[in-house]
This record gives C-alpha cells, structure tokens and sequence, in this order.
C-alpha cells in the first residue's frame, strides 16, 4: 500500500480532470459482490475463454496481477450469458490463472464499460472513472496478424504512470480482439434462417467445430448467434473464409470463399433482431472420417517462453498387425500458436530392425547435423543399413491440409513396424512457458498404391541454378533474381525459373514465403508461348498458407517454363515486420548445411506434387 495515499492526495487534489465519466460502474460492481475487491484502482480484463487473443494474454495479465497486487485489484470479465460456470472454471484452472473472474450475465459491466471486444483492458478509480481503456500491448497489430515483438506494453504503463502520481501518456488505444455480442435473435422461422445457417456450416463449421482448427464452434444456432457481430465484420472485410488464392486467376479443390450474393444472404440475416433467442438443436454433422491409428507423442514436449524459434527433429515410432496400405498420414498440432511447420517422412522396416522404439525420440537439429540426429534416434537397421523410406508424406503450415488422392494415387505401403519421422519440425517463438502434444492421424486404404508421387522444391533450398531433379524432369534455369537480400526500409521483387523437361501432371502446389512476402504468382509458359496459370496471392498471409490442390489433373507440356514472382516489404508499413526499426534479412544456409527456416529469416520457395504424365490425366477429378 506504499502508493495508496499519494495516490488518494493527487487525485483529490487534480479533479482526475482527464478521464471520462462512467457514474454507475462502482455501484454495479457491488451489486456483483466481488469479495475482497476494494482498492482504489481496479483493472478490468474483457475476455473470451474462446478467443485465440485472449488465451493468448493469459499469462501476461496474470503476471501483471501478481506483480501490482498490492496496490490494485483485477479482474476478468466474460461478457454475456454464453459461459457454462463450470467450463470457464476449469479453463482458469488449466492455465493456472489465480486472477479473479466473473461471468457478466446480464452486460451490466459490460455496458457500463463499453466493453466492445475481447480482450480488452479497463484501468478504473473509486470515482467510476476510467484511467485507461484498450490494448494491453501492441502484440496484435490487426485482426489475424500479430508480430514477433512487442514494444509498447499500454496497461503497464498507464499501472505505472498512476502509481507516481501522473497521468498516463496513453490512456485510450483501440482494443483488437473478439467482438462482443449483446443483441439476441430469434430468426429461426425467418424465410433466409436456412439459406444462411446453411451458408455458413458449409463454409465454416468445417474448420468451427469442436476441438477442430478453429478457435471456437459454429456447429449450432446459440454458437452462431454468440458470433454473430464477428462472423458479420470477418465477412464484410473478407478476412474469413480464409482462402488467400485468388479464385479469378486460378481454381482449386476447396475453395473457401463466398460469392457477394453469399455474403449478402448472412449479411441480411444476421442484422435481423429480436428480444429473445431459443437455442436451436446441433444439425451439423462432422463429416470427417475417424482415423484408423493415431501415433502420439511419447510425452508432452515442453517449449521455453524465450521467444526464440526451435527447430527439431522427431520420430514417433507405431507397429501395425501386418503390412498395409495407407492412403494419407495428417498432422494435428497439438499447439496451434506456435507450431510453425512439420515436414514427415515414413521409414518402414523389415526383420532387420527388432526394436523401432529404442533411441531418443526428439534431437535438436541446431545442435547436431543430420547424421548424429539418425544415430541418436536410432533410425538404422541393426546392421546398419539404411531402411525403406518414403518422403514427405505428411506436411503441416498454418491452415495447411494434409492432400489426399483418389484411384489409389499416392498410397503408401507400411509394414508391421514404421516410424513417421519429423525431419523438420519448427516451434515459432513463444513469450511463454507452454507445451505442444501433437500427433499424426492415419488412415488405411483397401487399395494398393496406383501411382508414386513426386515432389519438387523451386526457390530457397531447391533445386539450384543448371541443376537437373534427380528424375531429370526439371532444370533449374535461374534461382532467385535478385538474391533473397532484403536491406531496410527496402520492398524487393524477385523471380525463379524452371524448365520442364518433360511432360508432367501437377496435383497439388505449395507456396511458401515468411513475414516480409506480400504477394506471390506462378504461371507456366508453353514452347507456344501460352499461359497456364498455377497461382496468384496479392495479400500473403504467414498464418494462412495452404497446399493447394487443382481440381483435375493440371497438365504441363515438356519444354514449359515454369515462373514464381514474388514480392518482399522490409518496411515499417509492413505490420508483420518481424523488426522494429526494420533489419536486413535473407536467405540464410547454416552450419550443418540446412537452410534456416527461423520466422525471422525470409524464404521464397514453391512445391509441386507431380506425376509423370499420361494420357487423359487432365481429365482426371482429383476429388477424394
């Protein structure tokens, strides 16, 4: 309390002449019969127990609670009445939060504060006048986007500014987060309630759905209704559906977007109002096929809040009752936030290799070189050898979806005991202490494997100038130009070219830059001098980048070129600069001859999953 009575003077004695008026707040925050919340100052927290932005604040405010709990009080606030108690009790004890909360059933804090979004932060005195409102920090810089750094913490300072007595430099910023609901519908029986609802489990509730992707659900009315104010501003802004391809310059299987025709229908419909809402029964149906085998971390991992990127490798060893044919392996991060991307292979062994689960299970790659990473994992055969291994058979970025083919293309043959092995696998930094328990679905196929495929890297870490590809499809004509050197303040535009040197049939393409790639687009160039189209993504998105699949077999002609643009922002516009004032960042190639793939350091590179051509592929649906 060595603040409590300078504090009481200044305030007495200034008139709190700089902060605005909110008469009812103290009254109604008796009225909730808080225990043991009387100090002078109080910060107030709305939050969302569903909202990545908020989860992600968690251990900040509770550290900023703990650190000035002498002098002030706080409390979280969950606007509403869509919070079960028990629910939102076990959530604050799985992340260990010791902070005060309450559920603010009836809004009454909520319109007191003009609470809009979650999270955001209320520093309020005994007059019921409010200090400070809005951000906690500057980590969120828009709405999907936040950067690798954070060099304006807002509340502890304005904390700080009214412990000595002053007036915050900053005392309003505009909180970004969840928006909050406060108006109901009851629009079952409205003549658009299935067109819309319809709408939006086809385009969201694929990815919204219990334990799925997605922050939270949007599988029934009630869920929909909690999201309605969201659903409506991530709509009009075209952030969701996330799909960043342009839908006019290519097509793909898929494709998450929505007509303007479709935006109108929700749009129209969710504007509707009534008093009250009746909770309609759940009539999405999850049409995801449940996995045959699911191979699990042996333990969970734990990840320092260092705020450094960790690049690993794994194995994540399972044994089968006979050999078997699988038609996919996918990736599930275990931890959303910070899992940046996974590269897995699928190495099968025969009777000279009696144990599989012998040898560590994860190595630091940053450490040890790849042959030491073998040895202590234990990946060779008993004699030495060198075991059957199928590459790159399971592959995860941010919104990626592992591919699968129909006709039995693709399909891998396992034998009685398999390791997937994680070659790459990269944590992106953390602020926190926190754990991952990832895991790999597989799922079996009837039908023995058609058709091997074949992969390609063009740009960072591919195939290099006047090389061929090991099947002596590809040819590297130019890697990139200019070299992936960003400086400051700098925005670069760079190309590479491929010939094909012989007739092939693309299935599935990978675009892949960090945070400085603003916009990328590939095309083949035929020996006529036609155009065929792959890709075009004028507003790149670290968080969203996808394998994408054409929807029929896409030929390409021998002696096509095959070009990738692309564009770099090293800019303080930029708001995914991963600096502040901006750096020169590149390509880089480490010590033990891997490429760094740290989110701080920039890539250009484009994937393509191919076959060797044959007749009327391009006639071929890839729908599975």
């Amino acid at each position: 309390m060595k603040h409590f009575f300078s504090i009481i003077l200044f305030f007495q004695l200034t008139g709190c002449n700089f902060f605005y008026n909110n008469e009812n707040f103290i009254e109604i925050i008796n009225k909730k019969k808080i225990k043991n919340f009387d100090k002078e100052f109080k910060v107030l927290i709305a939050f969302d127990i569903e909202c990545p932005i908020s989860k992600q604040y968690c251990n900040k405010i509770s550290s900023l609670s703990e650190k000035y709990s002498e002098d002030i009080d706080f409390l979280f606030f969950l606007p509403g009445p869509f919070y079960d108690e028990k629910e939102t009790n076990e959530f604050f004890k799985k992340n260990k939060i010791k902070t005060k909360y309450i559920i603010d059933d009836d809004f009454s804090i909520t319109n007191s504060l003009n609470a809009h979004v979650c999270p955001e932060a209320f520093i309020i005195n005994s007059k019921s006048k409010v200090v400070y409102q809005g951000l906690i920090d500057n980590w969120v810089s828009e709405l999907g986007r936040t950067r690798q750094y954070t060099n304006k913490n807002y509340l502890e300072d304005a904390i700080e500014s009214i412990l000595l007595n002053k007036k915050p430099n900053i005392s309003k910023t505009k909180a970004i987060g969840c928006f909050i609901e406060k108006e109901f519908m009851n629009n079952k029986n409205s003549k658009t309630t299935p067109l819309a609802v319809n709408l939006i489990y086809e385009k969201c509730a694929n990815c919204h759905y219990k334990n799925g992707p997605a922050p939270f659900s949007l599988t029934s009315y009630k869920d929909i209704v909690k999201r309605k104010k969201m659903i409506s501003h991530v709509i009009n802004s075209d952030y969701m559906p996330p799909w960043p391809a342009d839908p006019n310059f290519s097509s793909f299987l898929g494709e998450k977007t929505l007509s303007e025709k479709e935006k109108k229908v929700i749009q129209n419909w969710l504007k509707q109002k009534n008093e009250a809402f009746d909770e309609l029964e759940i009539s999405f149906q999850d049409k995801k096929r449940t996995p045959d085998l699911i191979v699990r971390m042996n333990k969970e991992y734990k990840i320092d809040g260092d705020n450094s990127d960790k690049f690993l490798m794994m194995k994540f060893p399972f044994e089968i009752p006979k050999d078997t044919f699988i038609e996919s392996i996918n990736f599930v991060p275990g931890n959303k936030q910070i899992v940046h991307h996974v590269n897995a292979h699928l190495i099968s062994y025969n009777e000279k290799k009696k144990n599989i689960f012998e040898g560590e299970r994860i190595i630091d790659t940053e450490i040890f070189p790849d042959s030491i990473c073998f040895k202590k994992l234990n990946l060779f055969n008993d004699d030495g050898s060198i075991p059957a291994l199928s590459r790159s058979v399971s592959n995860y970025l941010p919104g990626s979806v592992q591919a699968s083919y129909p006709n039995g293309i693709g399909v891998l043959k396992a034998s009685k005991k398999n390791v997937i092995l994680v070659n790459d696998f990269h944590y992106g930094p953390s602020s926190r202490d926190t754990t991952d328990n990832s895991y790999f679905e597989i799922y079996f196929s009837k039908n023995p494997p058609t058709r091997n495929l074949r992969e390609i890297t063009l740009g960072t870490l591919g195939l290099k100038q006047d090389y061929y590809s090991f099947d002596t499809t590809f040819y590297c004509v130019q890697e990139i130009k200019p070299k992936l050197i960003i400086k400051p303040n700098q925005i670069l535009s760079c190309s590479t070219r491929t010939k094909v040197l012989k007739d092939i049939s693309i299935l599935t393409i990978n675009p892949h830059m960090h945070l400085l790639g603003k916009k990328i687009k590939s095309y083949a160039i035929t020996p006529q001098k036609d155009t065929i189209n792959l890709i075009k993504i004028n507003d790149w998105n670290f968080r969203w980048q996808y394998f994408y699949t054409f929807e029929k077999m896409l030929k390409i002609p021998k002696n096509s070129d095959i070009i990738v643009e692309a564009t770099f922002d090293n800019t303080k516009n930029n708001l995914d600069n991963p600096f502040d004032p901006p750096r020169k960042i590149s390509e880089k190639i480490d010590w033990n001859g891997k490429g760094s793939m740290k989110t701080s350091d920039e890539m250009l590179q484009f994937i393509i999953t191919y076959l060797p051509y044959k007749q009327n592929d391009e006639n071929i649906s890839l729908k599975p």
